[in-house]
């Protein structure tokens, strides 16, 4: 659309939303721009979030490792030793 305005409305996944804007101004040389706004929430499958086979298990991990917290402790490590 040479010249024209075209508007797009789509759902983008927080966690895939991060970095977003700057690789749209960088593939359209400033042209397009990006607005977020939350819409919703929406539950992620699985049941075991230790499992890394899952889309929340790899989730979870992620913001485990940027956060540089790592694996998540056995839970003996928390119960009282009498």
């Amino acid at each position: 659309m040479a010249g024209g305005v075209a508007n797009m409305k789509a759902w983008l996944p927080v966690a895939e939303s991060f970095g977003f804007s700057q690789a749209l101004a960088e593939a359209t040389s400033g042209a397009a721009f990006s607005q977020l706004m939350f819409d919703h929430w929406q539950l992620l499958d699985g049941d075991d979030f230790r499992d890394a086979d899952t889309k929340l298990g790899k989730t979870i991990m992620a913001i485990r490792n940027r956060k540089n917290i790592g694996e998540i402790p056995p839970l003996d490590r928390y119960l009282d030793k009498l």
